[in-house]
């Protein structure tokens, strides 16, 4: 198993960046993404708890899940499927992801944790 975590400082108010994080369309955005849309929307809110994403980046389009929404502090997701774009599926298992937001004086720190498995035997840690 494998984790990513990476602490980003904004000099913003929390519930502004919490609002843009949460916004998947508009989010993701720069020259190796293609596109994000909400395939499923939320409960309460139309990017919230049980909201379903498709994000499509460099070749590949993840397939992930809102698991908890609780603005403006946490929004935690899981990749429920990874493909490349010829619709070959990506051997992972993802267990989970979240971002974190706390204040920090007149600014938001966002903590970005990942923890996730390539799962080919012998070789996914070359991934």
């Amino acid at each position: 198993m494998y984790e990513i975590r990476v602490t980003e400082r904004i000099q913003a108010a929390r519930q502004r960046v919490f609002d843009a994080i949460a916004d998947h369309e508009h989010f993701f955005r720069g020259p190796d993404f293609e596109y994000c849309r909400v395939t499923t929307e939320g409960e309460r809110d139309r990017n919230g708890l049980g909201a379903v994403r498709e994000i499509s980046v460099n070749g590949l389009i993840f397939t992930e899940e809102i698991v908890r929404f609780e603005p403006p502090s946490r929004l935690d997701y899981i990749v429920r499927t990874l493909v490349r774009a010829s619709g070959k599926a990506v051997p992972l298992r993802h267990q989970s992801g979240q971002m974190q937001l706390t204040d920090s004086g007149d600014a938001t720190e966002i903590e970005w944790a990942s923890r996730f498995e390539i799962t080919i035997p012998l070789l996914g840690w070359l991934a």
